[in-house]
């Protein structure tokens, strides 16, 4: 099957061994009770191929197949179908294939979205009858393109796929629950993202990756040509009525190449150029020339364009607070699940069905 499933969405992040796990919430559909059995009525598992036990919950082999589907196509997607060919280092220095790697991450991803239906039913958290229709629907979009073979081989029916999309639709409700409670709102000034011109007299050398600075005389000469450049920005020196070029039009015009529009986070300029550089930057008002700076590169004079540029500033916004909530996740899952985890051995307690799975 080569198609995209809407309703597993990298929500979420998990990292181990380097790698980084989609970890696939936002599907749903009916009515849950703890463990993704549907309340009121018999639970169909009973004929299935159980693969482990966790947290109080049974996972069958057939819900596995529908993560290692998922899983196989959005890394094809991403990176072709030789990825599963690629070996990598383990801590111990030992070699293992890729394939290997996201299997034990397809494993953790279940056991967490196990764990997760299993709070929400205790924070009384349900999923709507639009949440439930629209995960329905998911569901069986994903089913009807899936081939007869397909089924086959994966041993899957709708009503288990239906299950895997509430029970992450359901576990994501209780994650985003968790964290907003846990996460402080991120500021506009914390997050903000600035963006300037920045004109650049070079007068320095590259050597060997060491930034090397010119000669005396040749930076004096780069210093004079950048206040002659201020002026003529400025308009000094201009008749009346003349209009003074603009920053990129003066740096095209002398070809001054190393010029163009840059963004900052906070401390990012420090890093890149000095702390003066930085300074002078957030004291300009936007329209704004800065007098000349003086770096290891030479000498800058910086346009304000938009202190705060919105875009940017909203999208850095929303990864500060993605990493936060990860953070908060992160903490009260290992807590929560210290004694599950204590009393897990994957090689024990995973059916050695399992190692016959293959991602490609």
């Amino acid at each position: 099957m080569k198609q995209n499933e809407k309703g597993l969405v990298n929500r979420k992040s998990t990292i181990k061994k380097g790698i980084v796990f989609l970890l696939f919430i936002t599907m749903a559909a009916g009515i849950l009770s703890a463990c993704g059995k549907k309340s009121g009525g018999e639970d169909s598992s009973k004929e299935r191929v159980k693969l482990f036990s966790y947290y109080g919950c049974d996972v069958y082999l057939d819900e596995a197949m529908i993560y290692a589907k998922a899983i196989e196509e959005s890394y094809e997607a991403a990176y072709g179908e030789d990825i599963w060919n690629i070996t990598y280092e383990a801590t111990d220095g030992s070699k293992v294939k890729f394939e290997e790697l996201i299997k034990e991450e397809t494993i953790e991803q279940m056991k967490m979205v196990k764990v997760m239906i299993t709070t929400a039913e205790e924070e009384e958290i349900a999923l709507t009858e639009e949440e439930q229709e629209e995960m329905g629907q998911q569901a069986k979009t994903f089913y009807e393109g899936l081939t007869d073979q397909q089924i086959e081989e994966m041993g899957i029916s709708l009503e288990v796929v239906v299950r895997v999309y509430e029970e992450n639709r359901l576990a994501d409700k209780a994650y985003e629950k968790l964290v907003a409670d846990k996460v402080r709102e991120i500021s506009d000034e914390e997050a903000r993202v600035t963006k300037v011109y920045d004109l650049l007299i070079p007068a320095y050398d590259y050597m060997e990756g060491v930034v090397l600075p010119l000669g005396e005389e040749e930076r004096q000469q780069a210093y004079t040509d950048a206040q002659a450049a201020l002026d003529a920005l400025n308009g000094v020196g201009l008749e009346e009525g003349m209009v003074p070029p603009t920053i990129e039009e003066y740096a095209k015009t002398y070809g001054y190449n190393e010029s163009g529009e840059l963004y900052f986070e906070k401390g990012d300029a420090t890093a890149k150029y000095g702390e003066e550089y930085e300074t002078k930057m957030y004291e300009l008002s936007e329209g704004q020339y800065s007098s000349v700076i003086e770096t290891k590169y030479g000498y800058h004079i910086i346009y304000m364009i938009s202190l705060t540029e919105e875009e940017k500033t909203a999208q850095r916004k929303a990864e500060m607070v993605e990493e936060l909530e990860r953070e908060a996740f992160e903490a009260y899952y290992q807590d929560l699940t210290s004694d599950a985890q204590k009393k897990w051995n994957a090689k024990r307690d995973i059916n050695t069905v399992w190692d016959e799975v293959s991602f490609y």
